[in-house]
Protein backbone atom coordinates (compact mmCIF):
# COMPACT_ATOMS: atom_id res chain seq x y z
CA UNK A 1 0.00 0.00 0.00
CA UNK A 2 1.57 2.90 -1.09
CA UNK A 3 2.45 6.10 1.49
CA UNK A 4 -1.21 7.88 3.06
CA UNK A 5 0.20 11.52 1.51
CA UNK A 6 0.41 9.82 -1.82
CA UNK A 7 -2.53 7.86 -2.30
CA UNK A 8 -4.85 11.56 -1.32
CA UNK A 9 -2.85 13.53 -3.36
CA UNK A 10 -3.35 10.97 -6.48
CA UNK A 11 -7.39 11.39 -5.91
CA UNK A 12 -7.46 14.36 -4.95
CA UNK A 13 -8.72 14.36 -1.03
CA UNK A 14 -8.31 16.07 1.95
CA UNK A 15 -9.19 14.90 4.89
CA UNK A 16 -12.90 15.75 5.90
CA UNK A 17 -12.99 17.67 9.50
CA UNK A 18 -16.32 17.66 9.47
CA UNK A 19 -16.44 13.66 9.57
CA UNK A 20 -13.28 13.78 11.75
CA UNK A 21 -11.35 12.36 9.42
CA UNK A 22 -7.79 11.66 11.31
CA UNK A 23 -6.46 8.33 10.10
CA UNK A 24 -4.27 5.88 11.79
CA UNK A 25 -1.20 5.49 9.88
CA UNK A 26 0.85 4.43 12.80
CA UNK A 27 1.88 0.44 11.70
CA UNK A 28 2.51 -0.35 15.55
CA UNK A 29 -0.57 0.82 16.71
CA UNK A 30 -2.44 -1.02 14.17
CA UNK A 31 -0.95 -4.63 15.37
CA UNK A 32 -1.85 -3.79 18.93
CA UNK A 33 -5.40 -3.32 17.96
CA UNK A 34 -5.74 -6.43 16.42
CA UNK A 35 -4.16 -8.30 18.75
CA UNK A 36 -5.91 -7.11 21.57
CA UNK A 37 -9.18 -7.59 20.05
CA UNK A 38 -8.03 -11.41 20.14
CA UNK A 39 -9.78 -12.53 16.75
CA UNK A 40 -10.50 -15.98 16.15
CA UNK A 41 -10.40 -17.39 12.52
CA UNK A 42 -14.35 -17.86 12.40
CA UNK A 43 -15.03 -14.60 13.75
CA UNK A 44 -17.41 -11.64 12.05
CA UNK A 45 -16.13 -7.86 12.44
CA UNK A 46 -17.90 -4.78 11.91
CA UNK A 47 -14.98 -2.01 11.40
CA UNK A 48 -16.76 1.62 11.62
CA UNK A 49 -15.17 4.24 9.36
CA UNK A 50 -12.75 1.96 7.29
CA UNK A 51 -11.39 5.11 6.05
CA UNK A 52 -8.14 3.82 3.44
CA UNK A 53 -8.40 0.14 4.60
CA UNK A 54 -5.32 0.48 6.70
CA UNK A 55 -7.06 -1.45 9.97
CA UNK A 56 -9.28 -3.56 7.54
CA UNK A 57 -6.64 -5.16 5.81
CA UNK A 58 -4.83 -6.43 9.31
CA UNK A 59 -8.58 -7.77 10.50
CA UNK A 60 -9.06 -9.57 7.36
CA UNK A 61 -6.07 -11.74 7.97
CA UNK A 62 -7.41 -12.86 10.82
CA UNK A 63 -11.11 -12.97 10.35
CA UNK A 64 -13.25 -14.60 8.52
CA UNK A 65 -15.52 -12.12 7.20
CA UNK A 66 -14.91 -8.41 7.89
CA UNK A 67 -17.96 -5.96 7.05
CA UNK A 68 -16.09 -2.24 6.19
CA UNK A 69 -18.81 0.60 7.03
CA UNK A 70 -17.85 3.99 5.77
CA UNK A 71 -20.03 6.73 4.65
CA UNK A 72 -17.71 9.00 2.53
CA UNK A 73 -18.30 8.17 -1.07
CA UNK A 74 -14.93 10.02 -1.90
CA UNK A 75 -12.83 7.44 0.22
CA UNK A 76 -14.82 4.62 -1.69
CA UNK A 77 -12.46 4.44 -4.83
CA UNK A 78 -9.57 3.99 -2.45
CA UNK A 79 -11.02 1.87 0.03
CA UNK A 80 -11.95 -0.80 -2.84
CA UNK A 81 -8.22 -0.59 -4.24
CA UNK A 82 -6.52 -0.89 -1.15
CA UNK A 83 -8.58 -4.02 -0.02
CA UNK A 84 -9.26 -5.84 -3.35
CA UNK A 85 -6.97 -8.78 -2.53
CA UNK A 86 -9.17 -10.05 0.19
CA UNK A 87 -12.67 -12.16 -0.67
CA UNK A 88 -13.49 -11.82 3.03
CA UNK A 89 -14.06 -8.04 3.09
CA UNK A 90 -17.38 -6.33 2.10
CA UNK A 91 -17.82 -2.59 1.73
CA UNK A 92 -20.69 -1.14 3.41
CA UNK A 93 -21.70 2.25 2.03
CA UNK A 94 -23.73 3.79 4.50
CA UNK A 95 -23.97 5.71 7.41
CA UNK A 96 -22.90 3.20 10.98
CA UNK A 97 -25.72 5.05 12.99
CA UNK A 98 -28.92 4.09 10.08
CA UNK A 99 -27.06 0.59 9.53
CA UNK A 100 -29.21 -2.01 10.96
CA UNK A 101 -27.46 -4.08 13.34
CA UNK A 102 -29.25 -7.49 11.84
CA UNK A 103 -26.98 -7.08 8.85
CA UNK A 104 -23.80 -8.05 10.82
CA UNK A 105 -25.51 -10.93 12.76
CA UNK A 106 -25.19 -14.54 10.85
CA UNK A 107 -26.91 -17.84 11.75
CA UNK A 108 -23.50 -19.24 12.74
CA UNK A 109 -22.81 -16.50 15.27
CA UNK A 110 -22.64 -13.11 16.29
CA UNK A 111 -20.01 -10.51 15.02
CA UNK A 112 -17.08 -8.30 17.03
CA UNK A 113 -17.04 -4.33 17.11
CA UNK A 114 -13.61 -3.32 15.90
CA UNK A 115 -13.11 0.23 14.65
CA UNK A 116 -11.21 3.93 14.84
CA UNK A 117 -14.23 5.52 15.28
CA UNK A 118 -15.22 9.27 14.57
CA UNK A 119 -14.97 10.87 17.87
CA UNK A 120 -18.27 13.24 17.01
CA UNK A 121 -20.30 10.06 16.73
CA UNK A 122 -18.68 8.23 19.72
CA UNK A 123 -21.36 8.38 22.47
CA UNK A 124 -24.11 7.65 19.66
CA UNK A 125 -22.47 5.00 18.34
CA UNK A 126 -21.44 3.37 21.27
CA UNK A 127 -24.92 3.83 22.87
CA UNK A 128 -26.47 2.52 19.59
CA UNK A 129 -23.91 -0.83 19.62
CA UNK A 130 -24.84 -1.25 23.59
CA UNK A 131 -28.77 -0.99 23.10
CA UNK A 132 -29.36 -2.79 19.93
CA UNK A 133 -30.36 -5.66 18.73
CA UNK A 134 -28.57 -7.80 18.09
CA UNK A 135 -25.66 -6.28 19.78
CA UNK A 136 -22.02 -7.34 19.08
CA UNK A 137 -20.20 -9.81 21.67
CA UNK A 138 -18.07 -7.11 21.88
CA UNK A 139 -16.16 -3.66 21.31
CA UNK A 140 -12.58 -2.56 20.73
CA UNK A 141 -12.79 0.99 20.24
CA UNK A 142 -9.76 3.80 19.20
CA UNK A 143 -11.67 6.53 20.87
CA UNK A 144 -10.57 10.82 22.29
CA UNK A 145 -8.54 9.66 25.27
CA UNK A 146 -10.71 11.98 27.39
CA UNK A 147 -14.05 10.66 26.47
CA UNK A 148 -12.75 6.70 27.32
CA UNK A 149 -11.79 8.29 30.70
CA UNK A 150 -15.34 9.56 31.10
CA UNK A 151 -16.79 6.20 30.20
CA UNK A 152 -15.20 4.63 33.03
CA UNK A 153 -15.08 7.06 35.70
CA UNK A 154 -17.39 6.28 39.07
CA UNK A 155 -18.92 7.75 41.59
CA UNK A 156 -18.16 10.77 42.67
CA UNK A 157 -17.20 11.12 38.83
CA UNK A 158 -20.09 9.62 36.95
CA UNK A 159 -21.89 10.97 34.41
CA UNK A 160 -24.42 10.42 31.76
CA UNK A 161 -22.23 8.71 29.39
CA UNK A 162 -20.52 6.76 32.05
CA UNK A 163 -23.38 5.48 33.82
CA UNK A 164 -25.13 4.42 30.28
CA UNK A 165 -22.05 2.65 29.10
CA UNK A 166 -21.39 0.19 32.80
CA UNK A 167 -25.07 -0.18 32.67
CA UNK A 168 -24.48 -2.80 29.84
CA UNK A 169 -20.69 -3.72 29.35
CA UNK A 170 -17.63 -3.20 31.65
CA UNK A 171 -15.15 -0.90 30.05
CA UNK A 172 -11.20 -0.70 29.72
CA UNK A 173 -9.27 1.85 28.53
CA UNK A 174 -6.40 -1.04 27.30
CA UNK A 175 -3.28 1.75 26.02
CA UNK A 176 -2.94 5.49 25.35
CA UNK A 177 -2.30 6.01 21.41
CA UNK A 178 -0.25 9.34 20.83
CA UNK A 179 -1.90 12.25 18.08
CA UNK A 180 1.24 11.49 16.14
CA UNK A 181 0.00 8.15 15.29
CA UNK A 182 -2.95 9.56 13.03
CA UNK A 183 -2.93 11.90 9.49
CA UNK A 184 -3.31 14.52 9.77
CA UNK A 185 -2.32 14.98 13.54
CA UNK A 186 -5.56 15.39 15.73
CA UNK A 187 -5.58 17.89 18.40
CA UNK A 188 -6.10 15.74 21.31
CA UNK A 189 -4.95 12.19 22.30
CA UNK A 190 -6.09 9.11 21.61
CA UNK A 191 -6.89 5.77 23.82
CA UNK A 192 -7.99 1.87 22.77
CA UNK A 193 -10.81 0.94 25.21
CA UNK A 194 -12.41 -2.53 25.51
CA UNK A 195 -16.09 -3.19 26.14
CA UNK A 196 -16.82 -7.00 28.20
CA UNK A 197 -20.73 -6.70 27.05
CA UNK A 198 -23.08 -8.54 30.10
CA UNK A 199 -25.49 -10.99 28.77
CA UNK A 200 -28.51 -10.15 27.82
CA UNK A 201 -30.30 -12.46 29.90
CA UNK A 202 -28.66 -10.62 33.08
CA UNK A 203 -30.27 -7.69 31.83
CA UNK A 204 -33.65 -6.07 34.11
CA UNK A 205 -36.45 -6.54 32.10
CA UNK A 206 -37.67 -3.59 29.77
CA UNK A 207 -39.26 -1.69 32.00
CA UNK A 208 -36.74 -1.48 34.92
CA UNK A 209 -34.28 -0.37 32.07
CA UNK A 210 -36.50 2.39 30.23
CA UNK A 211 -37.11 3.68 34.29
CA UNK A 212 -33.16 3.45 34.69
CA UNK A 213 -32.53 5.77 31.24
CA UNK A 214 -35.74 8.23 32.32
CA UNK A 215 -34.59 8.00 35.71
CA UNK A 216 -30.39 9.02 35.02
CA UNK A 217 -31.19 11.85 32.48
CA UNK A 218 -33.64 13.69 34.93
CA UNK A 219 -31.44 13.63 37.77
CA UNK A 220 -28.42 14.76 35.52
CA UNK A 221 -30.80 17.88 34.09
CA UNK A 222 -28.73 20.44 36.38
CA UNK A 223 -25.64 18.62 37.57
CA UNK A 224 -25.20 21.41 40.23
CA UNK A 225 -28.24 20.72 41.83
CA UNK A 226 -29.42 18.71 44.03
CA UNK A 227 -30.61 15.31 42.99
CA UNK A 228 -33.81 15.50 44.99
CA UNK A 229 -34.91 18.69 42.99
CA UNK A 230 -33.72 17.38 39.60
CA UNK A 231 -35.72 14.14 40.94
CA UNK A 232 -38.86 15.88 42.06
CA UNK A 233 -39.16 18.03 39.10
CA UNK A 234 -38.31 15.68 36.59
CA UNK A 235 -40.71 13.02 37.88
CA UNK A 236 -43.21 15.04 39.14
CA UNK A 237 -42.58 13.33 42.62
CA UNK A 238 -43.02 15.32 45.39
CA UNK A 239 -39.72 15.76 47.55
CA UNK A 240 -40.84 14.27 50.26
CA UNK A 241 -41.66 11.56 48.59
CA UNK A 242 -37.95 11.57 46.98
CA UNK A 243 -36.22 12.28 50.28
CA UNK A 244 -38.17 9.16 51.91
CA UNK A 245 -36.46 6.71 48.99
CA UNK A 246 -32.91 8.11 50.05
CA UNK A 247 -33.41 7.45 53.59
CA UNK A 248 -34.25 4.31 52.77
CA UNK A 249 -31.91 3.20 50.34
CA UNK A 250 -29.49 5.09 52.31
CA UNK A 251 -28.37 7.60 49.61
CA UNK A 252 -27.47 11.21 51.50
CA UNK A 253 -30.08 14.18 51.26
CA UNK A 254 -27.67 16.60 49.31
CA UNK A 255 -26.54 13.80 46.85
CA UNK A 256 -25.87 15.11 43.66
CA UNK A 257 -26.46 13.15 40.37
CA UNK A 258 -22.95 12.62 40.00
CA UNK A 259 -22.40 11.11 43.26
CA UNK A 260 -24.48 8.40 43.21
CA UNK A 261 -22.93 4.99 42.01
CA UNK A 262 -24.45 2.53 39.24
CA UNK A 263 -25.69 0.73 42.06
CA UNK A 264 -27.01 3.30 43.84
CA UNK A 265 -29.18 4.79 40.68
CA UNK A 266 -30.32 0.67 40.17
CA UNK A 267 -31.72 0.67 43.45
CA UNK A 268 -32.96 3.98 42.99
CA UNK A 269 -34.88 3.40 39.66
CA UNK A 270 -36.34 -0.09 40.81
CA UNK A 271 -37.62 1.32 44.14
CA UNK A 272 -39.51 4.70 41.97
CA UNK A 273 -40.75 1.83 39.69
CA UNK A 274 -42.17 0.10 42.26
CA UNK A 275 -43.72 3.20 43.70
CA UNK A 276 -45.07 3.77 40.44
CA UNK A 277 -46.80 0.60 39.90
CA UNK A 278 -50.48 0.41 39.64
CA UNK A 279 -50.25 -2.40 43.04
CA UNK A 280 -48.37 -0.08 44.70
CA UNK A 281 -50.59 2.91 44.57
CA UNK A 282 -53.66 0.97 45.19
CA UNK A 283 -52.08 -0.86 48.39
CA UNK A 284 -51.27 2.80 49.34
CA UNK A 285 -54.88 4.86 49.35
Amino acid sequence: MSSFIEQLAVYGINPKHHRGQNFLVDKNILHKIVEAADIKKNDTIVEIGAGLGTLTVELAKKAKKVFAVEIDKDLIPLLERNTADYSNIEIIKDNALEVPLSRYAKKDGGYKVVANIPYHITSRLIRLLLEGCPKPSSLLLLIQKEVAQRIIAKAPHSSLLSLSVQYYANPRVLFSVSRNSFSPRPKVESAVAAFELFPTSTLPNQKEQEMFFYLIKAGFRAKRKLLINNLSSGLDISSTTIREIFLKLHIPEKARAQELSLEQWEHLSKEILRLSSPRSRGSSR
